[in-house]
């Protein structure tokens, strides 16, 4: 059918209905869209009774739609065909939105898309189906294995042919069986129905040579796919001499031998099913070749003479074999040919050997390490197999740095990775067992395979916490006279290599917690007082020992306070003359004023005594005097000007 678009035509009938009717059209190069009025698809005539249904939206269950599976090499026309009394507009199938289907072997989704017509709804997208396009089944061929074997025979003799054929597709097989009259298996003249079996006699009556061949023909169900359901095969051409001689008969081998795989040590038995019908005796010899040919090979000397053979599996590779048969038959001195030998396929022994295990290959091993107690560590080990087997692991502990001899683990121990416990600080040594299972495949080798790691230590410390720093001599208190230097010490160690830091604080009450940290020079083992306000004041030095930081999570600073002291520092409220060492100033009156917000105190000495003899006497760079001769001297002393008044002064 050529692709072609037709207008729609219309015709009216007697009551003025419409009938819409819609020509073919063809999809692509492959389906043919049938739209017509009715299911007949004829011209619509004035005897038309079915009513059409007008208004009404087209659905799925208004068509027949056929075709829809197919068979490739047999496609044929997806047909939507309306139902009795269904109008229809013009349907296009979409495949991936072209109208052009596929035609290879396959399963697609397929649209119909129904255009505006006389009694019917406007419909897009009417739901499509699935164009399945299956392949097609075709008959295998026959697979000869045996093939028919000729011979020379005495006259009036039995003999017979035999051929072992198989198919794997479920088909049937049948026979037949052709005489030719030249040495080709085409142009034969098929036998008569005696000659339809897998074996076949042929008459040995008439002196000659005759050659034979089978047609074996492999048929299966027929499902209409249009694929080949029957496929033939044709035998070699045999010849079969007939003579009046006695000759021996050609053995006729009904089982060949069977080669295959073995284990290396395994046991697998060569044998072969011959016959003859002319009472002659048969006699075996086996061969050995480097190749898959049943000419040239070597006789085999060891129990090799009969019609079985078990070759020797001690060595892996691949071997060939075959065997002569031979008949033999009593010579009766007419000439005849005594003897026919016959040789059986060639057939191949691999001898493999043992599928062992492989022992597991460890890239990486597990490392040892240091850590803290209570810090995690992980042991991790990386192998691998090449021979599809499946690891599986166990870690051990032990109590020397050895893979053997351990202890099995139970909890969390059975995977590449082991995160020992830390809690107890020690050192404790591991290793991992790595094993490999491959399938078990009956062959005897052996099936697991286990490589251990080496062993690894692990030392866990305790954590390195700074060291209390020892105090050997505290600072001390006691009374301060105003204005006098007085420096707190204090001493004190450690043996863990840490660094000692100080600071100093005063304090409100006799305590050392709660002090304020003095700002100034109060940050090394001793500490300079202000002794410029008379008063109680309290002291303690605070000592911090700090150490590297090694990540083990330990404390690695610690601090130690002094005692707490008081220091009383004392204003000079009375200041007498020691008359012993002074009566050369002739002293008149002392009168002491101190005035603490300049922090200087006056002392007032009344005197005689000429100016000299003071300057002779005191540090003048130190001593600030008011003079009047004749009159009196003020020595004024704050902070040093006290050494001039030690000597010769007394303070109570």
């Amino acid at each position: 059918m050529e692709n072609e678009d037709k207008e729609p035509y219309q015709d009216q009938d007697e009551e003025g209905e419409f009938l819409m009717r819609n020509t073919v059209k063809t999809m692509g190069v492959l389906f043919v869209i049938i739209c017509c009025n009715f299911i007949s698809c004829k011209e619509p005539s004035n005897d038309i009774t079915t009513p059409i249904v007008k208004n009404q939206t087209p659905v799925v269950t208004d068509f027949e739609i056929n075709n829809l599976t197919q068979t490739v090499g047999s496609i044929k026309a997806v047909t939507i065909i309306p139902k009795t009394g269904k109008s229809l507009g013009a349907i296009t199938i979409f495949y991936n939105g072209s109208t052009t289907l596929p035609v290879t072997a396959g399963s697609y989704t397929v649209t119909f898309n129904v255009s505006a017509a006389n009694g019917w709804n406007a419909a897009n997208g009417l739901a499509g189906g699935t164009l399945t396009i299956n392949t097609q089944v075709n008959a295998q061929s026959p697979i000869i294995a045996s093939q028919p074997v000729g011979s020379t025979v005495t006259i009036n003799t039995s003999y017979s042919f035999s051929v072992i054929a198989s198919v794997t597709d479920g088909g049937s097989l049948s026979y037949q069986w052709y005489s030719n009259t030249i040495m080709s298996n085409t142009g034969g003249t098929p036998i008569d129905d005696k000659a339809t079996s897998a074996s076949y006699s042929p008459p040995t009556d008439t002196v000659g040579t005759y050659y034979y061949y089978v047609e074996i023909t492999n048929v299966i169900a027929d499902n209409s796919n249009g694929g080949s359901k029957t496929s033939t095969v044709r035998s070699n051409v045999i010849t079969i001499i007939i003579d009046t001689k006695v000759n021996a008969q050609t053995p006729n081998i009904t089982v060949q031998p069977l080669g295959g795989n073995v284990i290396l040590g395994g046991i697998h038995n060569l044998f072969v099913t011959a016959n003859v019908t002319d009472g002659g005796s048969l006699s075996y010899q086996w061969y050995s070749n480097t190749n898959a040919s049943n000419t040239g090979g070597t006789p085999i000397v060891n129990n090799s003479t009969s019609d079985s053979y078990i070759p020797p599996t001690g060595t892996a590779g691949t071997f060939y074999f075959y065997m002569e048969v031979t008949n033999t038959i009593t010579d009766n001195g007419d000439g005849g040919i005594k003897s026919s030998i016959v040789t059986s396929n060639a057939v191949t022994l691999i001898i493999n050997e043992k599928v062992n295990a492989q022992i597991p290959s460890i890239t990486g091993q597990p490392v040892g390490s240091t850590v803290t107690i209570n810090t995690s560590y992980i042991f991790t080990v990386t192998a691998n197999v090449t021979d599809g087997g499946l690891l599986s692991y166990q870690w051990y502990s032990n109590t020397n740095a050895s893979n053997t001899g351990g202890t099995l683990l139970t909890n969390n121990a059975k995977s590449a990775s082991y995160s020992p416990p830390t809690v107890t600080a020690g050192t404790y040594y591991y290793y991992v067992e790595i094993a490999n299972t491959i399938t078990d495949n009956g062959d005897g080798g052996s099936k697991t395979a286990i490589e251990k790691s080496n062993a690894v230590t692990l030392i866990i410390n305790e954590k390195v916490n700074a060291q209390t720093p020892y105090i050997a001599s505290q600072p001390v208190g006691g009374n301060v006279v105003f204005g006098e230097v007085h420096n707190l010490s204090v001493t004190a160690s450690v043996t863990d290599g840490g660094s000692l830091s100080y600071q100093w604080y005063s304090n409100t009450i006799m305590t050392n917690t709660g002090g304020t940290p003095l700002a100034s020079n109060a940050t090394s083992a001793s500490y300079s007082l202000p002794t410029g306000n008379a008063g109680t004041y309290y002291y303690y030095v605070e000592i911090t020992n700090t150490i590297i930081d090694n990540g083990d999570g330990g404390s690695k600073t610690a601090k130690e306070r002094s005692n707490a002291i008081n220091i009383v520092i004392i204003s000079p409220s009375v200041i007498k003359i020691n008359l012993m060492e002074m009566n050369e100033w002739n002293l008149i009156e002392q009168t002491v004023q101190t005035f603490p917000a300049v922090n200087k105190t006056f002392v007032t000495v009344k005197t005689t005594a000429p100016l000299a003899k003071i300057e002779n006497s005191v540090n003048l760079a130190i001593l600030r005097i008011k003079n009047i001769p004749g009159q009196e001297f003020f020595p004024v002393f704050s902070g040093g000007v006290r050494r001039f008044f030690k000597k010769y002064m007394q303070i109570f």
